[in-house]
């Protein structure tokens, strides 16, 4: 069973949905991890209710608390998919202010903040919550770094401040460029979206092409969702 986790996993992480999903198509009887990733497969593909079905279900069944914390970190990625913002944050602020929870789990909660901050226009706090990470940026695996620094793009975006919104996101993409998952997808919009704020109109068409043929080849076809 490992090694057809670790597959499946693998294949998810570069964005080959359809062979991932055809793998997991005969993983019906194994363990509950299994169910996790099927999860996780349904939200990159814009399944969000039969993802938060999957998800539910593990969260009041597993004994893992590990499985469970990472379900409920994926749930309120998924509620922020759907509109369900206040709910989100509520559960991912209960996880940064629990005194059990394990700073892995509090630096996971705080990534996942950083886009239903910045979709709910809760600016202040978003800056706060990026200047929390920014203390131990050193120490973030990748993907956060990535999702930390596109925000950070964001965030200068905002502030009207073209070059360093295109050297951070620039910088993300450097760090993910190797990978056709959603992280180098929602790299690559964030830079569209930053030309286009700033009307580099050719530089963004050719960012939002390349999310499209990334897109197309992950069977993921809902661009609106990766705001």
């Amino acid at each position: 069973q490992e090694i057809i986790f670790q597959y499946i996993s693998a294949l998810i992480f570069i964005g080959n949905y359809n062979t991932a999903n055809d793998a997991l198509s005969i993983c019906s009887e194994y363990s509950e991890r299994f169910i996790y990733l099927k999860a996780d497969l349904l939200h990159l593909q814009n399944q969000y209710d039969e993802a938060i079905g999957n998800l539910t279900y593990l969260i009041q069944n597993t004994n893992s608390t590990s499985l469970k914390q990472q379900s409920i970190l994926k749930l309120t990625h998924c509620y922020k998919h759907i509109g369900h913002l206040d709910e989100a944050i509520d559960i991912l602020n209960k996880i940064i202010q629990s005194p059990t929870a394990s700073d892995a789990i509090k630096i996971k909660a705080k990534v996942y903040s950083l886009a239903i901050l910045i979709q709910n226009n809760d600016y202040d706090e978003l800056q706060e919550r990026i200047a929390e990470l920014e203390l131990i940026e050193n120490n973030l695996k990748d993907y956060q770094k990535a999702t930390l620094i596109r925000y950070r793009a964001v965030n200068y975006a905002m502030k009207n401040k073209f070059i360093e919104a295109i050297n951070e996101i620039n910088t993300a993409i450097d760090i993910c460029k190797n990978t056709d998952s959603r992280l180098i997808l929602n790299c690559y919009y964030f830079r569209g979206e930053i030309y286009r704020h700033f009307k580099f109109f050719n530089n963004a068409y050719k960012d939002f092409l390349s999310c499209y043929k990334i897109s197309f080849r992950n069977g993921d076809y809902n661009l609106r969702s990766l705001a």
